[in-house]
């Protein structure tokens, strides 16, 4: 198995309900591919070679309230607070840092992220989590 260097980082969020991905977060080092490049299409491919700095650090993001399709050029101080914010373990005041829309799906009271279907009325700021906590 093929191991990925220690500056590569992809996240995963998954709801602590039932296991769906909440978010998938992706910080590409300079003059580096995404990790997920094998899988994209030849289009999100001419997309990222137009707009990619290759000076500068790469972000990708989906999740519920927030997605930048092939990504998008940010600076070292960026990728460095986005890792510190999702570095283990995570929390809401962590995560929350990062300025994400919708904060990955975590709730501010419980600590842990909720997928779209267990928020209840998302997407948005005025969701309500399984244990009846406000966005």
């Amino acid at each position: 198995m093929r191991q990925l260097p220690a500056v590569l980082f992809v996240l995963h969020v998954m709801c602590v309900v039932c296991g769906a991905q909440v978010a998938h977060l992706e910080l590409v080092p300079p003059r580096r591919l995404p990790v997920s490049w094998p899988r994209w299409s030849a289009y999100a491919r001419t997309l990222y070679e137009r707009g990619r700095d290759p000076a500068r650090w790469w972000l990708i993001v989906e999740s519920e309230m927030h997605e930048n399709g092939a990504g998008e050029n940010i600076t070292t101080e960026r990728a460095a607070l986005l890792r510190d914010a999702f570095a283990y373990p995570r929390t809401y005041a962590r995560v929350s840092l990062a300025a994400l829309p919708g904060d990955a799906g975590f709730c501010a009271r419980c600590d842990v992220p909720y997928c779209p279907r267990h928020w209840k009325n998302p997407p948005g700021p005025a969701g309500v989590c399984p244990r009846g906590h406000s966005r």
